[in-house]
């Protein structure tokens, strides 16, 4: 029996040692409800914003990868129960189960079938090219395409222009009855009512259905600078500016951004129809 004792003990350690890796190996995956932010296909990721799990996973908004079958599921603004394993390059995603969609309490709209960021649209209270004073919040009930140029730009504003021009001629008649085009100035020193005025006819827009707005230089300035566009002085006298446009639903909220410089016509135009055929 002694012997026999001498013998277990010896071979302890790697017992031991078999038993925890057992135990390792048949534990519970760790799990974590998490809200999706962004899927990533191209990368392979998906960003999770999640409480954090002790010792396996920080707190916050997180980017980890998961494979095509994980993702093909996912979309921003689902909750979602995920399983996490150890991966090359950290916590990666084996399994994800929906809970339920993001409210707009949580800062989520559906726009068109889709969910997205909540984001109120900055204020805009400005005059036409006939003086009459236009703001964002009398719009209310209409889609908002915003771009932002001057009158005497020598080259990126009139494209833009050229491009808002052929997106309002390609809106169906239901559509143009529920869109607004806007254009701000960013140069009110200059572009007065009577400028905004040739520059519209110049490039055939449509005034039944977009405002060329300018007003007091203070104004200007704020208002465009809280839609994030910023200017610097160019060459020869000219501009440089922040080419962007916004999309704005009838509820107030920026629903989509689009650079200028390569905006789409034709997928704005259908982004447009698919707002105005919502209740």
């Amino acid at each position: 029996m002694a012997v026999l004792i001498r013998r277990v003990t010896r071979f302890e350690p790697f017992v031991c040692a078999l038993i925890l890796a057992c135990m390792a190996a048949c534990a519970d995956p760790p799990r974590v409800r998490g809200l999706v932010e962004r899927v990533d296909h191209e990368n392979g990721r998906v960003l999770l914003t999640q409480p954090g799990i002790e010792g396996v996973l920080p707190a916050g908004t997180t980017s980890l990868g998961a494979d095509q079958t994980v993702r093909s599921g996912l979309l921003p603004g689902q909750w979602i129960d995920v399983e996490l394993a150890r991966g090359t390059d950290g916590p990666i995603i084996t399994s994800a189960v929906f809970v339920r969609s993001a409210t707009e309490e949580e800062g989520w709209i559906e726009s068109a079938g889709r969910l997205i960021p909540a984001e109120r649209a900055e204020p805009i209270a400005l005059f036409d090219t006939e003086g009459r004073p236009v703001t964002l919040a009398g719009l209310a009930g209409r889609i908002v395409l915003l771009d932002f140029i001057y009158t005497s730009c020598p080259g990126p504003c009139p494209a833009q222009t050229h491009n808002m021009r052929v997106v309002q001629r390609s809106l169906s008649d239901d559509a143009r009855k529920r869109v607004q085009f806007v254009t701000v100035t960013i140069d009110p020193e200059t572009d007065d009512a009577a400028a905004l005025a040739e520059y519209a006819a110049r490039h055939s827009a449509d005034l039944s259905g977009w405002s060329f707005l300018t007003g007091p230089v203070e104004v200007v300035v704020d208002t465009y600078a809280r839609y994030g566009i910023g200017t610097s002085e160019g060459e020869g006298g000219a501009m440089d500016h922040t080419l962007r446009s916004f999309m704005i639903d009838d509820r107030g909220f920026v629903v989509e951004r689009y650079r200028s410089d390569v905006f789409d016509p034709v997928a704005v135009t259908a982004r447009l129809e698919e707002l105005a055929r919502e209740d």
